[in-house]
């Protein structure tokens, strides 16, 4: 569930533009997808995607993390 929320942050964040509330919103909610599943009992390879999702909601928004 957590990759899939990240897609849609991603998808979202590509379409906000410059409004840095709603940037700020986005990256508020990805941040916290994130932090959630990396404290969830996942497998290496579930948490090296949810981490790729993450990076890319970062690069769809112009930052790095």
């Amino acid at each position: 569930v957590s990759i899939r929320v990240l897609e849609m942050l991603e998808h979202i964040a590509r379409s906000v533009g410059e409004r840095e509330d709603r940037r700020a919103a986005v990256r508020a909610q990805a941040d916290s997808v994130f932090e959630g599943a990396r404290s969830a009992d996942l497998q290496e390879c579930d948490r090296q995607d949810v981490a790729a999702r993450y990076r890319a909601v970062l690069d769809a928004l112009g930052e790095t993390g």
